[in-house]
Order: C-alpha cells, then sequence, then structure tokens
C-alpha cells in the first residue's frame, strides 16, 4: 500500500483551502484517513456549513492551528491507486498558502503610497540610506544601508519606493506570525 507523507502545516493548508472530500478525490486519500490524520495532530477542520458561507461571501472563522501540539510533525496515510507525488504536494500546499494570503483581507498585501507607522527596521534603514556620506555610494550609482540593518541596495531616486515595499513585506510578515531580526554574517 501506498502512502502520502504531509507535515501538520501542510495538512492545516489543506483543510482550510477546499472540502476534505475534495482533498481526499485529489490526493487519492481515503475521507476517513484524512479525518483521522486531522484529529491526531490535532488540526481543527472547518465546521459544517463553512464552504456553503464562504461561497456566497458570509463571514466566516478560520480556527488558527493549535500551538500546544507536541505530537510528530508528519504523518503517512494510506493512499488507493496511484498517489500524487510528493513534490507536487508542496508545490499544491505552496499555492495554497499563495491562495490563503490572498483571500485574507485583514493582512497588509498592497504596498501604500505613504508610508504610515513604519517599522523600526525600515526607520534605520531609511536614515541611513538619506543620510549617508558619498563614501557609501558604490560606483554605480547606488546607495546602501550600513551593517546591522535592513540589506538594501537602491539607486537614490527609488529609495522611497523600496522603502514603501521593505515596510510592506515587514508588516505581511509580522501578521502572518513571523519574527523578524537582522543578523550580522560573520
Amino acid at each position: 500500500m501506498e502512502m502520502q507523507t504531509l507535515t501538520r502545516l501542510e495538512l492545516y493548508n489543506l483543510v482550510w483551502t477546499e472540502p476534505l472530500t475534495a482533498i481526499s478525490k485529489r490526493l487519492n486519500v481515503p475521507y476517513n484517513e484524512l479525518r483521522k490524520a486531522c484529529q491526531q495532530m490535532k488540526v481543527p477542520v472547518p465546521q459544517n456549513g463553512y464552504w456553503s458561507k464562504q461561497k456566497y461571501g458570509k463571514p466566516v472563522q478560520v480556527i488558527e492551528l493549535p500551538k500546544d501540539y507536541d505530537g510528530t510533525d508528519m504523518i503517512q496515510i494510506p493512499t488507493f491507486g496511484e498517489a500524487t507525488q510528493g513534490s507536487d504536494i508542496h508545490k499544491i500546499t505552496n499555492n495554497l498558502n499563495i491562495d490563503i494570503i490572498k483571500s485574507d483581507s485583514s493582512l497588509p498585501l498592497k504596498v501604500p503610497k505613504r508610508i504610515t507607522n513604519p517599522d523600526p527596521l525600515i526607520d534605520r534603514s531609511q536614515k541611513s540610506l538619506t543620510e549617508h556620506p558619498q563614501a557609501w555610494w558604490n560606483s554605480r550609482g547606488m546607495v546602501r544601508t550600513e551593517k546591522g540593518e535592513l540589506n538594501i541596495r537602491v539607486a537614490p531616486v527609488s529609495i522611497p519606493r523600496a522603502l514603501r515595499f521593505m515596510d510592506a513585506l515587514i508588516k505581511l510578515l509580522k501578521a502572518r506570525g513571523h519574527n523578524l531580526a537582522v543578523v550580522l554574517a560573520p
């Protein structure tokens, strides 16, 4: 019998992107095994009516993946027939992650025309880029940040645009629960 291997996060992303029955068909995994895997790994599944509400634009509640899980991070689910290759699973889950980000209206996905309430990393980078002595410019007319700051190299005319983009990226990552730090290379 062939087995389908999924991480806990991949399983969570799958079950919140489409119904379990659709996942079961697409991955050639028995529905009851998929449901059992969710229970085993403490992966919450959408409640009854979730997909109908979402289809018609009604408000829905996504249950976050519980952090108090101390089991294994990988699970193998038996498949029937020919299973999707592991690399295909990673492509599917990466596309699902992109769809999740795009569909979450609370995430700051647009780069604003002005920076408001900039992240401290952006404040330091802005000072470094705009208050640099001429010595920091390289021969191609670019300016760069100092060590210990975000690594940004940009033409002087594009400084505001680069900072707006980086600020939006940092805010998106933090909204998704990531921690950021500038690490000095050895």
